[in-house]
Parts: structure tokens; sequence; C-alpha cells
């Protein structure tokens, strides 16, 4: 997991969250001022037994917007837990282990309360099943690409499915199917030394004519495009 926390003196306050793998690519300007902070979803998840991370709002989706504005009254709080994170991961004491994840979820839950006031208009019950929806996808995505397949696994309709994640994310539920599979592609692409046919295959395209075809469609560039640019940036 991946947290920005940006007091630009400018600009708002920004909250950015980033899921595991998640593509990203920043740009900062010399007035951002701020907190990075990681940490794996093992990390947050070992020490609960029923709430996981993925149940924070901000998290629950890949794809949902991942930027909301932080208040000026939580601004000061938030430093103050933020800062107490670094003293316990820098030196570390009796319990440092326990009161780190402690302060991570004192920052999750103010976090979803300002996420929450912004995305008021989202169903927290079609949140429950947009979360299935996506954890369905996240373990079958390789090989199961249709529709249906997923409102089989949540016991609705493909009709119902489509209405949550529009009403949800304003996608279809085939866009983010295609999303995840992008995701996989991208990462694929730049982290492995797979050719463009074995990623296709990795994904469960085993013509990759098609493969390529589906990825411009979605991305607006060719695989091979894609890689060469990211590798271009990366020396500049």
């Amino acid at each position: 997991m991946k947290l920005i926390l940006c007091d630009t003196r400018l600009r708002k306050e920004v909250f950015l969250c980033y899921n595991p793998e998640q593509m990203h690519y920043w740009e900062l300007s010399s007035d951002i001022d701020g907190y990075v902070f990681f940490h794996t979803k093992t990390f947050f998840d070992e020490v609960y037994t029923t709430f996981k991370i993925n149940h924070f709002p901000f998290f629950n989706s890949f794809y949902s917007n991942a930027e909301f504005s932080v208040s000026n009254d939580k601004l000061e709080r938030l430093a103050i837990l933020m800062k107490e994170l670094i003293t316990e991961t820098q030196l570390p004491a009796y319990f440092s282990i326990q009161k780190i994840h402690a302060l991570l979820n004192l920052v999750y839950i103010e976090f979803s309360r300002g996420f929450i006031q912004e995305n008021s208009t989202i169903q927290s019950a079609y949140l429950n099943k947009l979360l299935s929806f996506e954890n369905s996808i996240e373990l079958n995505y390789k090989n199961e690409k249709s529709v249906q397949f997923y409102a089989n696994k949540l016991n609705i309709s493909s009709k119902h499915l489509n209405r949550i994640v529009k009403e949800s994310l304003n996608k279809t539920s085939s866009e983010l199917i295609a999303d995840r599979i992008i995701l996989e592609a991208k990462r694929l692409l730049i982290q492995s030394k797979l050719n463009v046919s074995e990623i296709g295959y990795e994904l469960g395209y085993f013509d990759k004519s098609y493969f390529v075809r589906f990825f411009k469609k979605q991305t607006g560039q060719t695989p091979l495009t894609f890689s060469e640019r990211y590798k271009s940036d990366s020396t500049l």
C-alpha cells in the first residue's frame, strides 16, 4: 500500500492511495511537502481476524478515485499521527509494531471519514457487492473474462452487476475486468522478461494479435510501444 499526504500550502491537502502493483507516475513540484508511507496488505491484515485492509473504502476498488481532499481541521491531527509513525519506525521501542498497527488504523479511519463524505452518493449495499466482484476478478481474471461468470459467482444477474458498477464507479463490469487485465499486462511489460506473446498467454490470450488489439483498444498504444515509452521515460 502507498499513501501520500501532501500539504502544498498553495493548493488543497490531498491524500493519494495506491493498491499493490497499481501503475503510477509522479511529477512533484518544489512546493510539495508531506509523507509517503509503504506497507504490504499482509502487514495490516495479519493483526485482524475479520476486518481487512480492503474494507476501508479507498482500498476496496482498484479503479475508484483514489484521491480526495483532507480538511484543514483534520490535517494537524493526521500530521501528529504520521510523525508518531515515523518515530516508531526510526526509533523502535517495546511494542513498536503494535503501536504502528494502531496508529495506521487511526490514520485510515480518519481518511475513511473524509473519503465517505466526498463519495456519499455510493450506496453502502453496493460497496459490499463491488468488493466481492473485485475479489472475484482478482482470483479469476486470467482465465475468466465474461461478466456473466462473475454475476453467477455473486448470485445476481449481469444486468444488476452492471448497475452496481455503473452507479459506484461510472464504469461497466466489462471495463472493470479489462482494467485489471491491463494493470497486470503493464506490470509484466515493465517488470518481467516475458515477451508480448508470453504475456498474452499468461493473461489467457493465446492469440498474440488479439492480445495486442485488446491492449491497444484499452490504452491507445501497443504493448511494445508502452514498454519502450516507459523505458525511455525512466532514463530521463
